[in-house]
């Protein structure tokens, strides 16, 4: 299974512990990358599948997409950055915030950009590009920044203290999450079980 930052924190695991509980003697093998990084991989069929936001590059007439059940993204800080108790927080408000955000080409990179030229907004400080969630945590809380991810994500670094999520709504301009497989492969049994099991994360 290869799959991106989005997924690789909730849905992934959920969906493989899902598997194992149905599968007992299946054994599975989880890489994290980009997408880019992991069709080579799928195409050469070390991967079964992939669980990422689509891309241009995973429009292909050899791949399969198959649209998932998706959470929202939000933006979230340190949780005593000065703007984590304030209601209603306005794009503006971020406008001289240092920000974290994925590499250029990325889904969510991209609809991040979409979003400030729709806001008319320049964020000052963009200049750190990360896609480690873990990173990502220590950034927010030494250099006061802000990134987006998605809220089942960030739901569980606000329950361990490291993180809170900014009293705001991020217009909808993100790509959706997909499993991906090959085309001119039929799924076997376990990657079509897999494949209910990511649809049940997002229906317990």
């Amino acid at each position: 299974v290869g799959c991106n930052l989005s997924a690789s924190i909730d849905m992934v695991p959920r969906a493989v512990i899902l598997l194992r509980q149905r599968m007992p003697s299946v054994y599975v093998t989880v890489r994290e990358g980009s997408l880019e990084s992991l069709l080579p991989e799928l195409r050469t069929r070390r991967l079964d599948i992939i669980v990422a936001r689509t891309e241009q590059s995973s429009r292909s007439n050899d791949l399969r997409e198959i649209i998932l059940p998706d959470e929202p993204l939000v933006v979230v800080a340190a949780p005593d950055h000065p703007l984590s108790k304030k209601r209603n927080v306005r794009w503006k408000d971020l406008e001289p915030i240092p920000w974290i955000i994925a590499p250029p080409q990325s889904p969510v990179r991209e609809g991040l950009e979409r979003i400030f030229q729709l806001e008319g907004i320049e964020p000052l400080k963009i200049d750190l590009e990360s896609v480690s969630s873990l990173a990502n945590i220590h950034f927010m809380q030494e250099l006061g920044a802000v990134t987006v991810m998605p809220r089942n994500v960030a739901q569980r670094f606000i329950r361990a203290g490291l993180a809170s999520q900014l009293s705001m709504v991020l217009p909808f301009v993100f790509r959706p999450l997909a499993a991906i497989t090959l085309r001119a492969i039929e799924n076997s049994d376990v990657v079509s079980t897999f494949l209910m099991c990511l649809k049940e994360t997002r229906t317990d």
